[in-house]
């Protein structure tokens, strides 16, 4: 039914009618253009998860797609068939895009689902730590309630290092008590600008002589273009030995180690 069975056009054009009444009024002014819906959204929700949604999302999209407006990503199923129930969102941070895909726990889009890209880009499956390469379509499995989340990089990700600062070959040795400190860096790959390096962030374990992970010392840290520094404030009781440190990073966990040593 329509929401104002007396409305009437002056400007507009009927862009959906039955007879003398009017669900949809298409009209242009100028440069703009405006779109009437005469008609309730209130069965939405009953329709939101069965294919009697179809006609409604077609015809918001193809609206839409007329001011440029356009879905933050190209997402299918197989087949080709759009998703019905997931919600997706996307953004950016720096060189960085990304897209997170989160099917409803009883949402029927469950299976393998493709994102379609415009151009080639260096695509990274966060959730699986992995590495895609340069595509123009990254595939991953969704599952009810469960997300996924994609990084696209205009180039591949740097190599990652971990250098103790102020040193370039050896081990450092230092003494229980004191503090020791780390470079580390996400640099180009061989072809890559400065600029192809995002704004990541790193996972930093510490092992002592006897491989343990000490948390306390462990930390994750923000690299702004790439880069940050660590330090390890060692206890008076620490032990002897060969120390090390590594870092992660989250996009395909590349790791990189230093080690130093600690004297008595």
């Amino acid at each position: 039914l329509p929401a104002s069975p007396s409305l009437g056009i002056t400007t507009g054009r009927p862009g959906a009618a039955a007879g003398d009444r009017l669900y949809l009024i298409d009209n242009r002014y100028g440069g703009g253009r405006a779109l009437t819906l005469n008609f309730w959204m209130t069965d939405y929700e009953r329709l939101r998860k069965s294919a009697g949604q179809a006609g409604r999302l077609d015809l918001l999209r193809d609206y839409l797609s007329l001011a440029g407006v356009r879905p933050v990503a190209d997402l299918r199923k197989s087949g080709g068939v759009r998703l019905s129930c997931t919600q997706v969102v996307a953004f950016r941070k720096g060189i960085a895009k990304y897209v997170a895909i989160l099917p409803e726990p009883d949402c029927t889009d469950s299976g393998l689902v493709t994102l379609n890209l415009t151009t080639p880009e260096y695509a990274y499956d966060l959730r699986a730590h992995r590495a895609l390469g340069r595509v123009t379509r990254a595939s991953a499995r969704l599952v009810p309630g469960e997300p996924v989340l994609f990084a696209l990089l205009p180039g591949p990700m740097g190599r990652l290092s971990v250098v103790p600062a102020g040193t370039s070959t050896g081990p450092v040795q230092v003494k229980p008590g004191e503090i020791i400190k780390f470079a580390i860096r996400l640099t180009p790959r061989a072809g890559a600008a400065q600029e192809s390096v995002p704004d990541s962030a790193v996972h930093i374990e510490v092992r002592n002589p006897a491989g343990r992970i000490l948390d306390y010392y462990g930390a994750n840290l923000p690299m702004p273009n790439g880069a940050t520094e660590f330090s390890v404030s060692l206890a008076l009781n620490d032990q002897a030995g060969v120390w090390r440190v590594s870092a992660r990073e989250p996009f395909s966990h590349q790791t990189a180690s230093a080690a130093f040593v600690v004297t008595k």
